[in-house]
């Protein structure tokens, strides 16, 4: 599985692939199909058994519920109906939306009309409704109990109680266990009202349904009945009284007109229509006099510039004057044909003369005459205008004589105007109440859907609820087994180990059954899976290094118990058996346990040679089967540390290597003691060993830290006494899962 992993190098180290590195892994997992896979199937007894366990107890709890039938009633709001008062709605109808469907489903579902409900149907007297009216069975417990002890007759639970009393408390109870089995739902969406019912009776399930609406619907008309009867009444008195302030609210207006002397026409009073018409005409007599000023101005300019009014507009426009021109026109023609064909001073030449002077004579008198109009038109026209500006202000003062009597007026016929209005319209619905009193006291719900008797219950849905707590176990033992898998904190594949930890996995050490050693199985069984395991560890370490195999490797591990010493001992004994010279040391000084792995004596060893009481040849051992050259650990001494830390320690391991092919150290464990980090600068490598599915992923953490931080040269980890049949149900992208097809290969060779 892969791992967020941050690495931090040291320097010092001769191979980038496995240096010195310090490793700090996130705990969380990416989990992957194959991961998931993997769990259920090292958890299926859990999950199965977690399944049957409560799938059984709810298949056994279902047998024993007593069945419920339930059954439903469907009611449909009605749209408003028609008020009785628009003003002040009297009986209102329904507004068909969410608000009103709620309101009316509480109404039904209230307390007043469950006891309306019990009463009606005498529910008290209902063993189903009244627990009161048969005494429960007592129990086997009660029964042992009362044997033991030798009740008497039981207190009677009414002690006390006035009969009045009795049946107040009987009642409440019995409404309790109907509103129990009632249930009312409006629909979100439509005018729809389910009420349904359920009952261990299938019968008594659909009667109280029915009921329960048809208790409704008759609340209802009881209710508007009333409302209609009140509403009557009140119409009638309320009509009497608008018609009385109608009459009075009249004759105080028409007083007050008789008094005030105001008289309307046509919506406004005279002086109003007066003052009206004569602004209309100082409209026009200022437009007069405007024109008649611009005439006069224009003649006075023309006899100041010319002495001549001829040109005037007045003039020009004047009827009579174009006719004398006109006139003028055709005598002018006549002399000057009368020139070209008569000679001078004929008689028609003089008399055409004479004619056309006379002509001019009556225009200039006729001009004049227009000059002398004009001015007395302006002169009328302004006296016409200050007569009218005198009578409309005149007027006004008049209208704001009137104004505080207008305003009095004006109120009192808005008084008057409401007053015959409300008064029509109650006297309406008066009417329409006294005519219509059948069709108002009409409910606003009817039954479209009457509740029959269910054939099946509806609970309990067995079947749904074995389902379901088949599936809520399966859930549930699935979340238990990753609770579980998450608590294991141990390590149980080379690549979660190798994730973890952020180094290399050199390789597994498979756990030996039946008691046998590791020296054993390395010796004897070179070709098992044992065997086959020890062979790729020392490729692993050959290959961690490009300078080849390293001479002296020490193996450690973080606590006691990791099979460190197994490990060393299987190393040593294969590489001795493929024809290294080897040599094994046991470096624990306080808990030796090489030779008793290989069945020699420790009388004399590492301590010996390191305190100077002996020579090399004197502490070496050899194993005869194997050819393994073995250095015991000797006696207990009582600082261990500073021996394995002497110089005398570097000079026996640099002695060693230049003598065998291979030198492996057997260290004490790291977070025990300090001998481990001290041996670890004596050697060329360091082989880390992590227990399978023991070792915690803290404590392997710390050991690879303290390894790290003291400059370790760390060839890697390897996973030791690994069960490999349960190890390969963790092999998810994995090797590890391949060891039981190579331990059933190497049995086949």
């Amino acid at each position: 599985m892969n791992r967020m992993v941050t690495v931090r190098r040291f320097p010092g180290s001769d191979d980038s692939r496995a240096s010195n590195v310090e490793t700090f892994v996130d705990d969380e997992e990416q989990l992957d199909l194959a991961y998931l896979l993997g769990v259920l199937r090292r958890r299926k007894y859990l999950i199965a058994g977690i399944m049957f366990l409560v799938t059984s107890f709810t298949a056994l709890f279902v047998t024993q519920i007593t069945p419920l039938y339930r059954a439903e009633t469907l009611l449909v709001l009605e749209e408003n109906q028609q008020n009785v008062l628009n003003i002040d709605a009297v009986t209102q109808g329904l507004r068909t939306d969410y608000y009103t469907n709620e309101t009316e489903a509480a109404v039904i579902g209230s307390r007043e009309l469950a006891v309306k409900t019990v009463e009606m149907l005498n529910l008290v007297e209902d063993p189903l409704f009244n627990p009161y009216l048969e005494p429960p069975k007592p129990g086997l417990l009660d029964s042992i109990r009362n044997w033991l002890f030798e009740a008497g007759e039981e207190e009677d639970p009414w002690a006390g109680f006035s009969p009045e009393e009795k049946r107040e408390l009987i009642l409440e109870y019995t409404t309790d266990y109907y509103l129990a089995g009632l249930s009312v739902s409006p629909s979100f969406t439509s005018r729809i009202i389910a009420v349904g019912y359920a009952s261990t009776n299938p019968r008594v399930a659909a009667r109280l349904a029915n009921t329960a609406a048809e208790i409704y619907i008759l609340d209802q008309l009881e209710t508007r009945g009333a409302a209609t009867v009140r509403a009557t009444d009140w119409l009638s008195e309320r009509t009497d009284q608008l018609r009385r302030r109608v009459i009075e609210s009249e004759r105080r207006l028409d007083e007050f007109r008789r008094a005030s002397g105001i008289v309307e026409t046509g919506g406004r009073s005279v002086y109003q229509n007066q003052l009206a018409d004569l602004s209309s005409e100082l409209i026009i007599a200022r437009t007069k006099r405007a024109e008649a000023e611009a005439q006069s101005k224009q003649i006075k300019k023309l006899l100041a510039a010319s002495g001549s009014v001829e040109s005037a507009a007045a003039v020009i426009n004047s009827p009579l004057i174009q006719k004398l021109r006109e006139q003028e026109s055709q005598l002018l023609r006549k002399i000057a044909e009368y020139k070209t064909q008569l000679r001078e001073g004929h008689p028609r030449m003089t008399l055409a003369a004479n004619e056309l002077e006379d002509l001019r004579k009556n225009i200039a008198n006729e001009v004049n005459k227009i000059a002398l109009n004009l001015g007395n038109e302006l002169e009328i026209a302004r006296v016409r205008e200050a007569n009218l500006e005198a009578e409309i202000a005149s007027l006004q003062k008049k209208i704001e004589a009137q104004a505080e009597a207008e305003t009095t007026i004006n109120a009192l016929e808005s008084e008057v105007e409401a007053n015959k209005q409300l008064y029509e319209t109650i006297l309406t619905r008066f009417q329409e109440t006294k005519v219509q009193d059948d069709e108002l006291i009409q409910a606003n719900a009817r039954i479209i859907s009457r509740a029959v008797e269910p054939s099946s219950p509806y609970y309990p849905k067995k079947r749904l609820m074995v389902m379901a707590a088949l599936f809520a176990s399966m859930i549930g033992g699935i979340a238990l087994a990753f609770v579980l898998e998450y608590l294991d904190s141990g390590f149980r594949t080379a690549e979660q180990l190798e994730n973890v930890t952020g180094q290399p996995v050199l390789g597994l050490f498979p756990h030996l059954r039946d008691g046998e050693s590791p020296y054993k199985a390395a010796l004897e069984r070179p070709n098992s899976i044992f065997g086959e395991s020890v062979r790729r560890i020392r490729t692993s370490l050959a290959l961690s290094s490009v300078q080849g195999m390293p001479k002296a490797i020490m193996v450690t591990s973080s606590v006691p118990g990791e099979g460190k010493t197994s490990g060393a001992v299987a190393l040593a004994v294969s590489a001795a058996r493929s024809g290294q010279k080897c040599v094994l040391i046991d470096c624990d000084l306080r808990h030796p346990s090489v030779h008793e792995a290989l069945g020699m004596p420790n009388e004399q060893g590492l301590s010996n040679y390191l305190a100077g009481q002996m020579d090399l040849s004197g502490i070496m051992e050899m194993d005869v089967r194997s050819g393994l050259r073995v250095i015991p650990a000797g006696p207990s001494v009582p600082h261990p540390a500073d021996l394995l830390g002497s110089q005398q320690m570097r000079n026996l391991t640099q002695q060693l290597g230049e003598l065998f092919d291979f030198v492996i150290l057997d260290a004490p464990p790291l977070l025990a003691v300090s001998d481990a980090l001290i041996l670890a600068r004596n050697v060329d490598k360091t082989v880390f060993m992590v227990r399978w599915a023991r070792t915690d992923r803290n404590t392997a953490r710390a050991g690879l830290k303290q390894l790290l931080e003291a400059g370790t040269n760390l060839a890697g980890v390897v996973l030791s006494l690994v069960d490999v049949r349960k190890s390969a149900q963790y092999g998810f992208g994995g090797s590890s899962h391949y060891y039981e097809d190579y331990d059933r290969y190497y049995k086949e060779a």
